[in-house]
């Protein structure tokens, strides 16, 4: 089974995925680089964009044609967190994301349906060596590559620090609404 550590009142599960899964995935977000949108500052940050790979993601629709490790991971998910009848997140649904040297994720909350909060499955497939750990709920989360932590993306705020050095922070977020 998986290793589920508690911290800053969520929690995660080490080594979620084997290196042969990191190695699909990694090669199919990479992939998908040129299709995503670069993310704009939505709370009036400094704009991130300069020249190179800064901060990019996709939202993933039902209708996308996405690779069968997307839909095992889910499925995997869904079994582990014992989530029946899945509710889709609203807006950003699942989203694949880069961010690079020098950017970082902006403190948010994110949308929710009335009734309803949305929890999010973030799944770190690749991981800085210095920075890019996820701020939630004020508190710096002790991540690690290959881990899956639980976001309450829809009523804590989360962010995430600014990414150092060379390699990638490639995260696969799974959307989810939970009845309030």
């Amino acid at each position: 089974m998986y290793n589920k550590i508690h911290f800053g009142g969520t929690y995660g599960y080490e080594d979620f995925i084997n290196n042969d899964e990191k190695s699909e995935l990694q090669e199919w977000i990479l992939s998908e680089q040129p299709s995503m949108s670069f993310s704009n500052p939505v709370n009036s940050e400094e704009d991130q964009y300069t020249l190179g790979l800064k901060r990019h993601f996709k939202i993933l629709y039902p209708d996308d044609k996405k690779p069968n490790i997307f839909h095992l991971i889910r499925n995997r998910i869904l079994d582990l967190e014992n989530i029946t009848n899945p509710i889709p997140a609203p807006g950003n649904l699942d989203w694949i994301g880069i961010v690079g040297k020098g950017s970082y994720v902006e403190p948010h909350c994110d949308a929710n349906f009335p009734d309803y909060y949305t929890v999010r499955y973030n799944l770190l497939v690749s991981f800085p060596d210095d920075g890019g750990r996820p701020i939630y709920g004020g508190e710096v989360l002790p991540v690690k590559e290959k881990m899956l932590w639980r976001c309450d993306a829809g009523i804590v705020k989360h962010s995430s620090e600014i990414v150092k050095g060379d390699k990638l922070r490639i995260n696969l977020s799974y959307g989810f609404s939970f009845e309030l």
